[in-house]
């Protein structure tokens, strides 16, 4: 058995030996699909993992595998979780917990629960309201991708737009005069194009002179190694062992 499947059994009997977590039909309380209208032609749809009881109290259950465990510091950090907050938005729940499946030497399980208050789920309902009416408008602002080191805004081919530079945009995201289906892709010029090198024809002759040497010698060897395998087989065949387990020749 791998060291993972060890694991998840080692998770699951600790698990089962802490007793903290009660679900009650699970059929219909694990897995749960909420549909909520923020729209006249949409919907907010969201899968909550689990709704049940930690340590007797009623509350909602996102479960979660990871290496590490997850931080407890400062207190009240979980609940600003933008996740737990739209579960508990959605569903009007306001106790949420994290149980959390720690996957390290020595297993463990965290159970780690918080209050989302009314407020935030106002806030939060105001959010996907202001959202979904941007992107009915097809308002989408500009979002900064700078993660430094890396930094996905170098290769945005939107880049142009974000800083305002039509030159880059034209660039990237204008098409040229006459491009229709996939003609376009005929008009596609760079600023410096590589120059083709040279034809060496006595070098190219050299290379491929050795480029078939070399196959011709893999053959040979392939042919050689094909030949030995034969010749076991009969050898085998030869000294085989008969149904008293001795061997006959």
């Amino acid at each position: 058995m791998g060291s993972d499947a060890q694991q998840g059994i080692q998770l699951i009997d600790r698990f089962c030996q802490d007793d903290r977590i009660r679900i009650r039909q699970p059929r219909r309380n694990l897995q749960i699909k909420f549909t909520r209208p923020v729209s006249k032609n949409n919907d907010f749809v969201a899968y909550v993992d689990a709704i049940g009881n930690l340590d007797g109290e009623r509350c909602l259950i996102e479960w979660k595998t990871t290496s590490s465990r997850y931080s407890e510091e400062p207190d009240g950090l979980l609940a600003v979780d933008p996740r737990l907050v739209c579960y508990s938005w959605i569903t009007g729940i306001s106790e949420v917990a994290h149980v959390v499946f720690v996957r390290k030497r020595l297993v463990e399980v965290q159970y780690l629960g918080t209050v989302i208050t009314d407020e935030q789920r106002v806030e939060f309902g105001q959010l996907v309201e202001d959202t979904i009416r941007r992107v009915e408008a097809a308002r989408f602002l500009p979002h900064p991708g700078i993660r430094f080191p890396q930094n996905p805004c170098s290769s945005c081919r939107d880049v142009g737009l974000c800083l305002g530079k039509p030159e880059l945009i034209n660039i990237a995201l204008v098409r040229r005069p006459g491009a229709q289906n996939l003609g376009w892709l005929d008009e596609l010029t760079a600023r410096n194009p590589p120059l083709l090198p040279k034809l060496n024809r006595r070098r190219a002759m050299f290379v491929l002179t050795k480029i078939d040497e070399i196959v011709a010698r893999e053959k040979q060897k392939e042919a050689e190694r094909d030949t030995r395998f034969v010749e076991l087989g009969r050898t085998c065949l030869k000294f085989a062992q008969d149904s008293t387990g001795g061997w006959r020749t």
